[in-house]
């Protein structure tokens, strides 16, 4: 992977390269390997390098058992399959995971009852969640040969949020997360939650679990629910809202699925929406270690979000991650985000 940087002194061009070592000790045996890199420029200016690598005597898992994984709310699911399918296979050989946003089956919603058309959405996905998008027959080799995606993150959200405290560089006011994202799998009524609106989000997680028990290859995957539009939302107003759908959520009897907060709140906070959040996702500043106890020993499953960052960053940044995850024994933790394409739409 290439980056080019124009500067005032002139261009820079940052090149990454991967070198895979197998797993099977007969094809790679331990040991020290060096090789001669040639770098040169379309002028016939050359220089040459030296690669060192050492090959330990033991080879990772298959399985991701700490899954690192980078946030995508902007366009992948919106790629061509072929396209898409290429992203998704760089990650798995990086041992990362994927939460992309957007990925919906087609609904069809009268009054409290919902029907739903899984053909598009098992046609897109059923590859990756009984991992033989990484196998052969989609043309890959490497870690995690075979293994499904280690999560999916689901389509439900609930409405565009108010106008954010913030504006953009000309001066005009944007959503909380940059791009509108629609309520799914309905529009909240205008006099507020109905018992026929909690019914259709009921239905909707428990059409998920019934869906993914129907493919026990897909039972690998983890389902979330995460409601963008209240991400990092603090006021009591979205605490509310937590519970709300968070207990709709315990109350469909979906168990599968996991219910997803991304922010610092308070421990006062978490202590009200223990019995309806699975996953939380701390700022690195919130993730101490009485803390993280804490929230253990209510049953809530901590991450630790690493804050912005994106794939031609320093490559250091993504490595030192899994240190710190394995040091603090978190269960994950989560980049923000594969590209910034949403940005740069907006500011364009």
């Amino acid at each position: 992977m290439s980056q080019t940087y124009s500067t005032t002194s002139g261009t820079i061009s940052g090149t990454w390269f991967d070198v895979y070592v197998p797993r099977d000790r007969r094809l790679a045996p331990p040991g020290e390997y060096t090789s001669k890199i040639t770098v040169s420029t379309p002028s016939g200016d050359r220089v040459e390098l030296t690669l060192a690598l050492t090959v330990w005597d033991f080879a990772l898992p298959e399985e991701t058992h700490v899954a690192g994984n980078i946030h995508n709310d902007t366009e992948l699911n919106t790629f061509a399959p072929e396209l898409e399918l290429k992203y998704y296979q760089m990650m798995r050989r990086h041992r990362l995971a994927m939460g992309v946003l957007g990925y919906a089956p087609d609904i069809t919603v009268q009054g409290s009852n919902i029907q739903f058309d899984w053909t598009s959405y098992d046609a897109r996905l059923g590859k990756y969640l009984d991992g033989s998008a990484f196998t052969e027959k989609y043309g890959y080799s490497g870690p995690g040969y075979g293994v499904p995606i280690e999560m999916l993150v689901l389509p439900f959200d609930v409405y565009p949020v108010n106008v954010y405290h913030d504006t953009g560089s000309a001066g005009v006011p944007y959503g909380k997360e940059w791009k509108f994202y629609r309520p799914w799998p309905v529009d909240l009524p205008d006099s507020g939650p109905t018992t026929e609106y909690g019914e259709v989000w009921k239905k909707s997680f428990r059409a998920f679990e019934d869906h993914f028990d129907q493919h026990p290859s897909w039972n690998r995957t983890k389902p979330i629910v995460f409601l963008l539009s209240l991400d990092e939302s603090y006021d009591e107003g979205s605490i509310q809202k937590f519970l709300y759908y968070g207990g709709l959520l315990r109350a469909s009897g979906a168990k599968r699925l996991k219910f997803r907060i991304d922010g610092s709140y308070p421990m006062e906070t978490m202590d009200r929406l223990t019995n309806v959040v699975d996953i939380s996702i701390l700022g690195v500043r919130a993730f101490v270690p009485e803390r993280v106890q804490q929230l253990r020993k209510k049953g809530v499953e901590d991450w630790f979000y690493a804050g912005t960052d994106i794939l031609d960053a320093d490559p250091l940044g993504c490595r030192a991650l899994g240190w710190v995850a394995w040091k603090y024994q978190a269960r994950s933790w989560t980049i923000w985000e594969l590209d910034f394409n949403a940005l740069h739409a907006w500011m364009d």
